[in-house]
């Protein structure tokens, strides 16, 4: 069983240690793309996300999951194979779909496959620590990616490239040393569509809940999309590649720390909301100042909405019936890909005129301006009260 463990989580490091990770925006705007067409791309990854969801999953469900795997790995491998082959639009485009559809092959099935093998052990009780493990496994992958990625892009995009197409390979040796096991659980895409139906009737039928759904889809929607965004803006503000990978790795430790300070911030209540507002303020603040020093507050509101991202999923878990729990989050996480796909539009129609500092505006306006909304808004649990009334 440990050495199942030590090559899981070898696997999960390698998934996410893709060193052109910190600067892939950056070479599509330098191989000469305009600002529209690079978010064109990221609403084109969004969107094979949203569509293949369902099918990939069915397949994850019939056929062995170590298979479906080492195609996911193929597949994302032939991404950066094909940005390695040919600087163009078509080519990063035909590399995003790949490895959309190698994430949706991940998505559920490498889960259930870990499982699989717990279960067959007898060791299923310690799934939940074996997935903490594999988050901080995917963790330091990530720290190593954007921190030598930066350093070795300054030597030319190919040598971060290289290395990136050549990871998933080894990632597929280190799946054919793990035992494949039958099947004992679902990844669940079976029933998406029963699981969607169910989800709008739930939230239809609790209005806290429904007005929770929509702060989280706007709100941390467009957090996300941001998230591909922030390289740009560095770049922008004249900082080398290397700088740029010691950034992403500040930003993806206060990434972690927020997460992990989040239950000791006093945010009861529409608190809550207010410490959004704080962020979009340093995010509109950082679009105002051009100071090198001012990058501080881009980790400031990292650290602000990535809180705010656990406090409010903790809330939507608090306000779901605990029977429909899978079903909302489902739907959640489809609603959160389709803001993603309006952010990057209205970010990349603005970035064309204004530069890449206006996805800061428009990330600060639309959070801002929600929260501020809600915070007049009668609380959660006043409609909660309301509806066990009735």
């Amino acid at each position: 069983m440990q050495t199942f463990l030590r090559r899981i989580y070898a696997f999960a490091c390698l998934n996410h240690c893709i060193l052109i990770y910190p600067v892939y925006a950056i070479l599509f705007q330098e191989s000469g793309l305009s600002s529209i067409q690079i978010t064109s791309l990221f609403m084109l990854w969004s969107a094979v996300t949203v569509v293949f969801e369902v099918p990939t999953g069915v397949l994850a469900d019939k056929y062995k999951r170590r298979n479906i795997l080492v195609i996911a790995q193929l597949l994302k491998g032939g991404c950066f194979l094909c940005w390695l082959a040919s600087k163009t639009y078509f080519a990063f485009g035909v590399g995003f779909f790949l490895w959309g559809i190698s994430s949706t092959l991940m998505s559920g099935t490498f889960e259930s496959f870990v499982y699989d093998e717990l279960k067959h052990c007898g060791k299923e009780e310690s799934f939940k620590n074996v997935v903490s493990r594999i988050r901080a496994s995917s963790f330091i992958g990530i720290t190593i990616a954007v921190l030598l990625g930066g350093i070795i892009a300054e030597y030319g995009y190919d040598s971060a490239l290289i290395p990136s197409s050549i990871v998933p390979f080894l990632n597929i040796l280190v799946l054919f040393s793990i035992p494949s096991v039958a099947p004992m659980c679902s990844t669940g895409e079976r029933a998406y569509f029963r699981i969607l139906v169910d989800a709008f009737r739930e939230a239809k039928n609790n209005p806290a809940l429904l007005r929770l759904m929509i702060f989280f889809a706007i709100t941390f929607g467009s957090m996300g999309a941001s998230d591909e965004l922030w390289e740009l803006l560095f770049r922008e503000r004249s900082f080398t590649l290397a700088t740029i990978g010691f950034l992403f790795a500040i930003g993806n430790t206060v990434s972690a720390l927020a997460c992990l300070s989040v239950q000791y911030l006093p945010l009861q209540g529409k608190r809550a909301y207010l410490f959004v507002i704080l962020g979009s303020l340093a995010s509109v603040l950082l679009a105002l100042l051009q100071s090198p020093f001012a990058i501080v507050l881009a980790f400031v509101s990292i650290f602000i909405l990535e809180a705010a991202f656990t406090l409010f999923q903790t809330r939507l878990q608090h306000t779901i019936s605990s029977h429909q729990r899978a079903t909302v989050s489902s739907i959640n996480s489809l609603l959160l890909e389709m803001v993603a796909i309006v952010f990057y539009f209205l970010a990349g129609m603005l970035a064309g005129k204004f530069g890449f500092v206006s996805f800061l505006w428009l990330l600060g306006i639309i959070t801002g301006a929600v929260s501020l909304l809600y915070l007049f808004l009668p609380s959660e649990s006043s409609l909660i009260i309301r509806k066990e009334a009735s």
